[in-house]
Formats: structure tokens, sequence, C-alpha cells
């Protein structure tokens, strides 16, 4: 995850430590920044996705069951 997280721009890292880590209201850090909670749930769910895929090029293959 860490490794997936460096390749994000800060500003990403930026939302998601806020999101994830920090504990801040998505509505609190929206303010903060100037955007609409709606635009940076986008983002987040753009995010995820990007961190998910990240994360799964990193694991080992699957073996196939009864191979």
């Amino acid at each position: 995850l860490q490794q997936c997280l460096g390749q994000l721009k800060p500003k990403d890292r930026e939302l998601i430590r806020h999101r994830y880590f920090d504990g801040t209201p998505l509505k609190e850090y929206a303010e903060t920044i100037g955007r609409s909670p709606a635009g940076l749930k986008v983002t987040l769910h753009r995010l995820r996705n990007a961190l998910r895929a990240c994360i799964e090029k990193q694991l080992p293959p699957e073996k196939e069951a009864g191979g």
C-alpha cells in the first residue's frame, strides 16, 4: 500500500490521508480546499480503484485450482 500511495500525486495522497488516516470529515476537508464534497467523493472512488489495481499488480498470480 505504501508503495502505491507513493505513486499518487501529492494532492491525491493528501486527500487519502485526510479521509482515511486523520479521519477528517469529507465536508470539512472539502471546505478547507475549496472543493465540493461530491467532487471529492468521485476523486476518492477513482483513487481507491487506482490503489486496488496497483496492489493487485504487486500480488503473485493466483494458481488455478485442480489444474
